[in-house]
């Protein structure tokens, strides 16, 4: 399957917010786009940096946490945009998702990675797929703060990589077999951390993230 077509159904994935499954419809890339282009204004902005931090925490949509990160992340995006602060350099993006992967697994060892090269491929492919998301093409080493926290949501729902299967492995048969590389899956480790764990840590793992972000 194409690369851009993941990103894209990424996109479509269902939402790690407060729930394992969710329609497909819960935000389509019509409606990224949407916020995306309010997103200049305090009120468009805090809507888009709010559905965003939403799509990434496992925790019911109406913890307030999640309303005090995203005015965090509003006021720094709106910031970067201004020019008033600096932007969020590609190598702070994988370090965040890569240190919250890190401290929700429990065995530390199935824990997804990534690196910089996949998190500005992501940016490519994002800008090509939704130009009023991505901003690559500006700013080649550095994202807007709501860009860091959608690639932090497509990093979750590819475990930080863009490779959907393992080279095939020839079968009892002699056919070549697919076979998955993920050792764990994100979102699962997300959930099943925010499940067995007292709220207060999970939330420290997201203010790691806001750390790293300089939100």
């Amino acid at each position: 399957m194409p690369i851009r077509l993941l990103i894209l159904g990424c996109l479509f994935c269902p939402a790690l917010a407060g729930q394992t499954s969710a329609p497909p419809s819960d935000f389509p890339p019509a409606v990224l786009a949407a916020e995306a282009k309010a997103a200049d204004s305090p009120e468009g902005n805090y809507k888009y940096a709010r559905h965003l931090t939403a799509m990434v925490m496992p925790f019911d949509k109406r913890d307030p946490y999640i309303g005090e990160f995203a005015a965090r992340l509003s006021k720094a995006d709106l910031s970067a945009r201004h020019n008033e602060r600096t932007w969020i350099p590609e190598s702070a993006v994988a370090q965040a998702f890569n240190e919250l992967m890190h401290q929700f697994d429990a065995k530390h060892v199935h824990a997804p990675k990534t690196d910089v090269s996949v998190v500005h491929q992501i940016r490519i492919i994002s800008s090509e797929v939704l130009p009023e998301v991505g901003t690559v093409k500006e700013h080649p080493s550095d994202c807007l703060p709501s860009e860091a926290m959608e690639i932090m949501y497509q990093l979750i729902g590819r475990n930080g990589s863009l490779a959907e299967e393992c080279p095939p492995k020839p079968g009892p048969d002699g056919r070549p077999v697919p076979r998955s590389c993920v050792l764990h899956d994100a979102i699962q480790i997300l959930f099943e951390y925010a499940r067995s764990h007292p709220a207060s840590d999970a939330k420290k793992g997201f203010d790691r993230v806001a750390q790293i972000f300089g939100l």
